[in-house]
């Protein structure tokens, strides 16, 4: 794991990376740590301040400093150490920070900073060194994909600022969700849409007379309905996995043993009734300590008391520095693929952006995968989609009338697309259950109004697809 620690500069005391690797060390040792929670307590930057009360998550942050913002030293809730890029002092990240750094640094008596653009103008990770022309460079780079969302962390991520995580950058337990490289994060508003997108589209309108629309397939009054997913904190036991004799996928799973805690939530299970007795049963945990995501399917707790999980697969990824699994490898999807890169997560939508591809089923798969999946589906036509395609939900779509968070939803669409992932209902994306989902679910699946036809999609190019035996169009 060192060597995915020295892609962050910086000193180890900034590294979070490093720092993980020093606690994990301190485990093994034995020495006394602060106690953590599985559920409420996770501690993403390990500064002994839990996320729910940290006022930078992301990046230790000594003692909460807090020297705010809006040209002032008061407090505005957002700790230092995630203020990086902010030389006006004003709260955004814009164009202004160039040009006050700019001004600054070839008049520094005419032009001087406040005291806290002055501690906030650094994005490269030399805090607390003074800020040089290298960060006008970095900043200049920051802005030009997008304009920033509101909070100074906006312009913060592993390549810009290696101190800070971006409040746009997908991740969880401080463990980005893929590099923003991979195909789940890339944006592909500028592709091709691919010359046979209509025969595709036309495909799956005719398995369902042209009745297909966007679903939210979660929920928000049933805990049972939803992906769930957890952080395990440092010093999580490893438990061991079994495997079930009629469906074994052993020899396409990554073995274990892997720490999750052995209460982790079931998909389909309630806190009355944690354990279901059938359905996908998948369980999804993140190790906060390597940022290896393992997701198994099928899972069944086993002993009495319970000391490990019988599965019908098990597959691990690092979130850092990703592999892809070996051709024909099944995962807790059919494609090969993980879940929780495409999981809609509340905060998400909360915060307004949504930075990744969705995650969606359809109801048939070619004999035929392409990247990022890497498994056949089961259907010798050519007119069906194969694993790993992506869907985007064409730029004329009018947001008129949908709500705020319904438009955060579609313009993400719009610029991420989805993957298809998996075999189900065609338009299904897959997501977790809060009780705060409820105005949204009744706008998108419900109403007249709301509702998004599939048929407003187009297939994306994103290059060819390997075809089985007679498939041999399929991409």
């Amino acid at each position: 794991a060192l060597k995915h620690c020295i892609v962050f500069p910086g000193p180890i005391s900034d590294n979070r990376c490093m720092r993980t690797l020093l606690l994990r060390s301190a485990l093994a040792a034995g020495l006394s740590l602060p106690a953590f929670s599985v559920w409420g307590a996770v501690d993403s930057d390990l500064d002994t301040v839990v996320d729910g009360a940290d006022n930078c998550v992301f990046a230790a942050n000594p003692g909460q400093a807090d020297s705010g913002g809006l040209n002032t030293l008061v407090a505005n809730g957002r700790g230092d150490a995630c203020e990086c890029g902010d030389a006006s002092d004003d709260g955004p990240v814009t164009d202004a920070d160039v040009d006050a750094l700019r001004e600054n640094l070839a008049d520094p008596i005419g032009a001087p900073l406040s005291a806290g653009g002055a501690a906030k103008c650094t994005v490269h990770g030399d805090r607390p060194e003074l800020c040089s022309i290298l960060d006008v460079a970095i900043l200049i780079r920051a802005l030009e994909p997008a304009p920033l969302a509101p909070g100074i962390a906006s312009a913060c991520d592993a390549s810009v600022c290696p101190t800070c995580a971006s409040a746009n950058s997908p991740s969880v337990g401080g463990c980005q969700i893929l590099p923003e490289s991979d195909p789940w994060n890339q944006d592909v508003s500028a592709l091709p849409v691919h010359s046979r997108s209509a025969i595709y589209i036309a495909a799956y309108e005719a398995l369902t007379f042209g009745t297909d629309y966007l679903h939210l397939d979660f929920g928000s009054t049933q805990p049972q309905y939803g992906i769930p997913w957890l952080v395990s904190p440092p010093g999580t036991p490893l438990v061991p996995i079994s495997y079930h004799p009629e469906t074994d996928y052993s020899d396409e799973s990554d073995p274990g043993p892997f720490p999750i805690p052995l209460d982790a939530a079931i998909e389909g299970g309630t806190p009355s009734s944690p354990n279901p007795a059938s359905g996908d049963r998948r369980v999804i945990a993140v190790d906060q300590v390597t940022c290896d995501l393992v997701e198994l399917s099928n899972t069944v707790r086993t002993g009495v008391p319970v000391s490990g999980f019988m599965v019908s697969s098990s597959a691990r990824w690092n979130l850092l520095a990703p592999v892809p699994r070996p051709i024909g490898w099944i995962s807790a999807s059919a494609s090969g693929l993980p879940i929780l890169p495409g999981l809609l997560r509340r905060e998400e939508v909360a915060r307004g952006r949504i930075d990744h591809a969705l995650r969606v089923d359809l109801a048939r798969a070619a004999r035929a995968y392409v990247a990022p999946a890497s498994r056949f589906g089961s259907y010798q036509v050519d007119s069906y989609l194969p694993y790993g395609a992506r869907l985007r939900l064409r730029a004329s779509y009018s947001e008129a009338g949908y709500s705020a968070e319904a438009v955060v939803l579609i313009r993400a669409l719009k610029r991420f697309g989805m993957i298809f992932s998996d075999l189900g209902s065609s338009g299904y994306l897959s997501g977790t259950s809060d009780p705060a989902w409820a105005p949204l679910i009744a706008e998108v699946n419900g109403t007249a109004a709301g509702r998004i036809p599939l048929a407003q999609f187009d297939v994306v190019d994103t290059g060819n697809a390997v075809c089985g035996w007679f498939t041999p169009n399929c991409f």
